[in-house]
């Protein structure tokens, strides 16, 4: 669907020269709705990635790549994993703050009884602002 989604997100970052790499742990706060299947989300989503990119002046552009962790919220709540991959690219403001667009897709599977859900994948684009330390 296209609904707002809210989260929180801690990383670390190292440079050298214009390569940036480190990792990120990724928390979404609201649930992830399916277009075909309104009642049903993905709930408690994390995402770990490793992230490389490069820096062009204030602009970062960089891939990630990792492993989720989601709750299906259906009838009955099922536990899904799997890796992710993406892009995205921050624009550094000033000398402690950032803003950012990133672009992630899950590839995910579980146990689940019918196996409908097994093997899905999910994808959002977030708007994102953060803070350098």
């Amino acid at each position: 669907t296209n609904d707002a989604i809210f989260g929180a997100f801690i990383g670390y970052n190292q440079q050298r020269g214009n390569i940036v790499f480190g990792g990120e742990l990724d928390y979404t706060i609201s649930p992830i709705g399916f277009e075909t299947f309104t009642e049903t989300s993905l709930d408690n989503n994390i995402d770990i990635k490793a992230r490389v990119g490069y820096a062009v002046g204030d602009i970062l552009i960089y891939g990630v790549g990792g492993y989720s962790f989601v709750t299906l919220n259906d009838t009955e709540l099922v536990p899904l994993s799997g890796f992710n991959f993406g892009a995205g690219i921050d624009y550094k403001i000033g000398d402690r703050f950032f803003v950012g667009a990133e672009y992630l897709v899950r590839s995910l599977s579980g146990e689940f009884p019918s196996n409908f859900f097994t093997n899905q994948l999910a994808s959002t684009a977030k708007i994102r602002a953060g803070m350098t330390f």
